[in-house]
């Protein structure tokens, strides 16, 4: 199946496109702009369990807390978005999410971000993540693998406790 424009919007500067019934890409049309997710469907990634790769930087994250994105049973979320905002469409959209790449821009991680991440299984951290702070993965069973980009500096006590399962790389 050829690659296929499912959603695009050019006053929120945003498209996405079906690559296979398992894989999807957000991105913003023009790169120097922010784009918005407000006018998405509930439907949009409706049937996707494989991949969504997000690429850009994206504003107005909060328009998405009507949506159904929650039921999305997704392996894995590439987000590569270029600016340092937008992390909450993640924990709160996207709960089932088994496999999570941050980007180089996401600097500022909080304890409580990946609560809501039931079902996470691999994380990797961008360049940009310097500190990984204390507790943020306790208890977190269903994490396997955490990969430390070389910009992590800092990890907080107690930042991998009881997390059985992982192996650092």
């Amino acid at each position: 199946m050829a690659q296929e424009t499912i959603y695009e919007s050019t006053s929120d500067n945003v498209r996405v496109i079906k690559v296979n019934d398992d894989e999807y890409i957000v991105e913003t049309i023009n790169s120097n702009q922010a784009a918005s997710f407000q006018n998405f469907n509930d439907n949009t990634f409706k049937n996707c369990t494989g991949k969504i790769t997000v690429n850009g930087t994206f504003t107005n994250i909060n328009a998405l807390q009507n949506s159904k994105f929650t039921d999305v049973n997704l392996k894995e979320m590439v987000y590569n978005n270029t600016g340092n905002s937008g992390f909450g469409m993640i924990k709160q959209y996207f709960q089932q999410v088994k496999t999570l790449v941050l980007p180089d821009a996401q600097a500022t991680l909080n304890k409580d971000d990946f609560n809501d991440l039931t079902s996470l299984e691999s994380i990797t951290f961008g360049a940009g993540a310097k500190d990984i702070p204390a507790s943020i993965f306790s208890d977190k069973t269903t994490l396997k693998t955490v990969v430390f980009s070389n910009g992590v500096e800092n990890i907080g006590n107690m930042a991998f406790k009881a997390c059985s399962n992982h192996q650092q790389d």
